[in-house]
Order: structure tokens, then sequence, then C-alpha cells
């Protein structure tokens, strides 16, 4: 009886496994709106009621960072009307995603070009600021220069050294231990220790 319970279970998984190695076309204009509509934030009972930021406005804001003394945000925003209208479409895009920084009281926000070029084609985001002072992002910049549209990690305007061809995103570097850790195509989590100490072209693992 065991043994049956145990192959049923088997067919079951390779069949989900099967099932769901099919790709699915992505959700249409409608599909999204109603998706959208349904997505309404649960808050903790530890926590106040959100308050929307006048910052906010029609278009796409994401990958909000907090500055430690919480009187900035930085976030990317694509400035077009809607990102996810353009992706479906297959573009071209109205405008490329940079990193916007808001001050408080959050009222408004500008295009922050202190670390990288605010250029058409570039994207930056997965912004962060170091408790030394440091910005860390990525972005495809380097696809302007090599031919790739990868992204990749940067300090400030600096091209990190142990790059690949593959995704690096979504850095967070710790002063006191000298780490950086980063994902790679938003999947697997990498470190990359004594990271300044080797000029940030060491060994992740």
């Amino acid at each position: 009886m065991l043994h049956s319970r145990i192959c049923i279970l088997g067919l079951v998984l390779l069949l989900a496994t099967i099932g769901c190695s099919h790709s699915t076309a992505p959700p249409s204009a409608d599909e999204w709106a109603k998706i959208r509509a349904a997505d309404i934030a649960q808050v903790s009972v530890e926590w106040t009621t959100p308050v929307r930021l006048e910052a906010s406005d029609s278009n796409w804001e994401d990958s909000l960072f907090v500055t430690p003394d919480g009187n900035t945000i930085l976030f990317m925003y694509y400035p077009a009307e809607d990102l996810l209208a353009d992706v479906l479409k297959g573009g071209p895009f109205a405008d490329d995603i940079d990193i916007y920084r808001s001050d408080s009281p959050f009222a408004t926000k500008a295009l922050d070009t202190r670390y990288y070029f605010p250029e058409d084609l570039f994207s930056a985001a997965g912004q962060m600021i170091a408790d030394n002072g440091d910005a860390f992002y990525h972005s495809n910049r380097q696809g302007g220069q090599d031919g790739r549209l990868d992204d990749d990690l940067y300090r400030n305007q600096e091209f990190l050294a142990f790059n690949t061809e593959k995704n690096e995103r979504n850095p967070h570097y710790c002063v006191a231990t000298d780490e950086l850790w980063f994902d790679e195509n938003d999947q697997d989590l990498y470190v990359l220790k004594n990271a300044a100490a080797n000029n940030f072209a060491g060994c992740r693992s």
C-alpha cells in the first residue's frame, strides 16, 4: 500500500512538472487591469494604514529604498504611461527606466543623476546607499558598449569587475563585513566576500 501511494505521488509530481514546463501567454491589458484592481494592500495590526505619497502618480514606481535617516526615498520610475502595456505590445518603449529620488515630505520627485548616466536605452534599478555613502545599483548601461543587454552591478559610476554575461541584480552591500549580496537572474542569491578589499573582483559564493 505504501509503495502504491509513493508511485501515485510520483505520478502527480511528474504531471505537475510537465504542466508547469509549458510557457503561457502574458495577461491581456484587461486582465492586468483586474489583477491590479484586486491587489489590495493587507495591513498588519502592528502597522498603521498606508498613506499614498504625493510623489506617486499613475506611472510605474518600484524598488523603493529608504535612506537610514528616513528623509529620502530612491526608486525606479518609468515616466511613460504604462510599462506593462509597452511590454505587452513588445515595444518600442516610450522611455527608459531610471532612478528617481524624493525628499521628505515626499510630495515631489526628480531624476537622480548622481551615480549613473540618464541616457536613452540605459535602465537602472535596485539601488541602495551603503553606510559609507556609496551607491550600488544594477543597470544595462554596459549594453551600449559591449552589445549585451544584461544587467550588471555598479558602485557609483564604477562597473564592478566580477560581472558576468548573466543578470546580476538587486545589490546590498554591508560595510561592516565587506560583503556584497546580490541575485542572479532573479533566481539565485550570491555573496561576494571581501568585496571592496579585492576591488570587487573576487569570487562569489
